[in-house]
């Protein structure tokens, strides 16, 4: 958390040179149906994930997509995702925020940087980490300057 302009902002780091900002403010706009994908590189984490936002009855059916439904773990397989919306307090199941959210499998087809890479996933999980590893590096090397 840090403190930009007069607004706290929570940096929420979900990959490789990747994070999302939220902006604390007064003024939250209702959802509009915006959504965000994020990619899920370990298959039991994925399918660990569908299953805990099933028992919160998080999974979300978008109306506009009425081909996709994550009704089963086995729907979930097929389309190599799920969708969940609501954001919401563990404790008292109260929505905190909406914001669309789709959990990809690296299997999903949208998933292409897999078929670029000669060693397939492997090799792209490798590379993520000597990379994370490195610029990790690379930041401790910037506070002794």
């Amino acid at each position: 958390t840090r403190l930009v302009g007069s607004s706290t902002t929570c940096i929420v780091d979900i990959g490789f040179r990747q994070s999302l900002e939220f902006v604390e403010t007064d003024d939250v706009p209702s959802y509009h149906g915006e959504h965000i994908a994020l990619y899920v590189v370990d298959g039991d984490v994925f399918r660990r994930a569908y299953r805990r936002a099933a028992d919160y009855g998080l999974v979300f059916n978008n109306r506009r997509s009425p081909h996709l439904v994550y009704h089963t773990e086995d729907d979930v397989q097929l389309h190599d995702e799920f969708r969940f919306k609501d954001i919401i307090d563990l404790d008292t199941g109260d929505v905190l925020f909406e914001l669309e959210h789709e959990l990809r499998s690296l299997d999903h087809r949208g998933f292409l940087l897999d078929h670029r890479l000669p060693g397939g996933e492997d090799d792209l999980v490798a590379d993520l980490a000597s990379s994370s590893s490195s610029s990790s590096e690379d930041d401790d090397d910037d506070d002794d300057a």
